[in-house]
């Protein structure tokens, strides 16, 4: 038994010793998704009336979390092992939705919350699909956005739409990946964005 447990513990710090040694362990790289264009995160002056509450992007469990994923067969989803986001996709892209928003000039406010905030209008969002689909060398990335405009003071809902965006990427690895992820993200933020003031009327160009 003592013979047993002596090379058991033999073969435990020889694995230790050449993980921790394996010139194959590449550093972790934390990339930050988005960041609006210069013209993009310029506050406008607002003239808009209506009160705008956009609320917490949802997204499947697979999705809401730092992984940066891609699929190489269309039906299985992995992850880069050495890459991650610094935030998870969704908190990430109702981040910079919230300040486009509230830079455009076109409402009175932009506020995060549930609606329990006094408000005109609530965006209800999910991050559907944010995968690279590596298919193919280099690939595309794959981005889908399900938005609902609701109506607080009535109650009702105004109108809903499935945004999506594929966009090649320039290198077959997590940093082309993510650089097209950003270009995606605020492709779908300005479409998001240009459909919600349709929809709601706002014809007035702010200064």
């Amino acid at each position: 038994m003592r013979n047993y447990l002596t090379a058991l513990l033999l073969v435990v710090l020889l694995s230790s010793c050449s993980a921790l040694f394996s010139p194959s362990r590449a550093p972790r790289v934390v990339f930050v998704l988005g960041g609006l264009n210069k013209t993009n995160t310029e506050s406008r002056q607002s003239e808009g009336r209506l009160k705008l509450i956009i609320k917490d992007m949802s997204a499947p469990a697979f999705i809401d979390n730092e992984r940066i994923l891609f699929s190489r067969d269309g039906h299985t989803i992995a992850s880069y092992q050495f890459s991650s986001w610094a935030q998870s996709p969704p908190k990430r892209i109702h981040d910079l939705m919230v300040e486009r928003f509230a830079n455009s000039g076109y409402f009175k406010s932009v506020n995060k919350g549930s609606g329990l905030i006094n408000g005109d209008i609530l965006i209800n969002s999910e991050l559907r699909s944010f995968y690279h689909d590596a298919r193919q060398e280099p690939g595309n990335v794959v981005v889908s956005i399900y938005v609902e405009l609701l109506d607080l003071k009535n109650r009702e809902l105004l109108k809903s739409r499935l945004f999506n965006s594929q966009i090649p990427t320039s290198s077959y690895d997590a940093a082309g990946a993510a650089a097209s992820f950003n270009n995606a993200t605020e492709t779908l933020i300005e479409e998001i964005l240009t459909w919600t003031k349709s929809e709601l009327g706002l014809k007035v160009e702010p200064s």
